[in-house]
């Protein structure tokens, strides 16, 4: 409370004492009126209505100045804090810069012996598993939305590019009994020399999502979010497999998803003091139309009596199936609001996970038309780096 207030206070209590009131509930009549006048949410509006018409002793006085400091500070922090947040209706758009990369399961693609086979008798896997790897790439994530302040709802429609793309190359060990070894059945003779993987991955992600903002407390902003999903995912992976004779065997395999569906979520804005930890944490159930594509072909004829321009692997795989899509994002933000605008700038950590989309078709190695059994590998698909996000609020 500041001077001139209490200069009021003393002077009403003064007029209180000259029409002979009982002094403590003259005093402590007008303290009610004051809060309830300056409205400083302390109590309860019923509560202090009925405060302002009973009788006090000078023990309620007492106990009265003994809190009031407590309730003051209280007051202060909660004037301090009551701009924590946008309180304005505003339109906002959202820049986001992103540094990712990939972790894929089922890209096995070569096996390097470290040790000596046991003999010339047929054996399984030894050796150390070369993986296709990704590299780190850039990406950009763009949205408009639209905040109504007096009804604490929002609308957000945002778009998600990423490409990403990776090499790699093995070569034989240099020991001469150990070997490189294909995962994939090639037709080229080995030993082999060398064995490639080559990877691209495209990411297309639309989301118009509404929100509900909820101000549990001065430091604290929620939004729980709903809406409506789509995608297009592709995915291409090539792999060559080369023998001491230069002869060859290239593969590729290929699978599309384009799908939408549902996504709910929630994020939350924590003020600490001179930044704000924001996080966000979605989940989408998405459905579309799935595409598999395994392709081989050689350079190597056995027998003499085959075409090399016709392809030993081309089988095609298609459905329409589920995916679920999660997201979580951490990190801390520095966010500032003007008369007639607002800025973030925030840094973080994300995680974007896929599921039921990384699948690798293989089949067992027969006659023209004798039987191929089937072998499908699939596994999980992480992006995951940083996100780098200017919000500007008008």
């Amino acid at each position: 409370m500041k001077i001139y207030q209490l200069i009021c206070i003393a002077i009403s209590y003064s007029s209180k004492l000259k029409n002979r009131q009982n002094p403590c509930t003259a005093l402590f009549t007008f303290l009610i009126s004051h809060i309830d006048h300056m409205q400083l949410r302390i109590w309860p509006a019923s509560l202090l209505k009925k405060l302002k018409h009973r009788s006090w002793s000078f023990a309620d006085f007492l106990i009265y100045l003994s809190i009031m400091p407590i309730l003051a500070v209280s007051h202060a922090k909660v004037e301090e804090e009551e701009h924590l947040f946008v309180t304005r209706e505003k339109t906002f758009t959202n820049l986001e810069f992103l540094y990712w990369t990939i972790e894929e399961d089922a890209l096995d693609y070569a096996i390097s012996m470290k040790s000596g086979a046991w003999g010339p008798s047929p054996a399984f896997a030894k050796g150390k598993v070369k993986n296709g790897k990704f590299d780190w790439s850039p990406g950009f994530r763009v949205s408009l939305g639209y905040y109504n302040s007096p009804k604490y709802w929002e609308l957000l429609g945002q778009y998600t590019w990423f490409y990403n793309k990776g090499s790699n190359k093995t070569k034989k060990p240099s020991p001469a009994d150990h070997f490189l070894i294909a995962t994939w059945n090639e037709i080229t003779p080995p030993p082999l020399e060398k064995a490639t993987s080559r990877l691209h991955f495209h990411h297309h992600l639309i989301d118009l999502l509404i929100a509900r903002v909820f101000d549990p407390n001065p430091h604290l902003r929620l939004k729980l979010a709903a809406g409506a999903v789509a995608c297009w995912i592709r995915q291409n992976w090539r792999i060559q497999y080369t023998n001491f004779n230069q002869d060859s065997d290239k593969i590729k395999n290929f699978w599309r998803f384009t799908g939408g569906g549902f996504r709910v979520g929630l994020s939350a804005d924590w003020f600490w003091r001179f930044f704000y930890l924001t996080g966000k944490a979605t989940f989408a159930t998405l459905i579309g139309s799935y595409k598999n594509r395994a392709f081989q072909t050689t350079t190597f004829n056995p027998l003499g009596q085959n075409d090399p321009n016709i392809s030993i692997r081309n089988s095609h795989y298609r459905d329409f199936r589920f995916a679920l899509n999660t997201q979580f994002l951490l990190g801390p933000s520095y966010q500032k609001a003007f008369n007639n605008w607002d800025i973030e700038i925030f840094a973080g950590y994300e995680f974007n996970l896929w599921f039921n989309l990384q699948e690798v078709y293989r089949s067992s190695q027969s006659g023209p038309s004798s039987p191929k059994e089937t072998f499908i590998n699939d596994g999980l698909i992480g992006l995951h780096g940083l996100t780098i996000r200017l919000t500007l609020g008008f």
